[in-house]
């Protein structure tokens, strides 16, 4: 899973500017560390 949205990443950011990628990176790793928490929460 993580290999798939890393060539994503490389597919995204070869077609897009340096800004946006690192824009839209930042947000999907919000994401999976929102994700994260919300399942720590759930557990503790």
């Amino acid at each position: 899973m993580f290999v798939v949205s890393r060539s994503r990443f490389f597919e995204i950011y070869n077609k897009r500017s340096r800004m946006e990628t690192a824009f839209m990176y930042f947000i999907w790793v919000f994401r999976q560390a929102l994700l994260i928490f919300t399942l720590y929460l759930k557990v503790a």
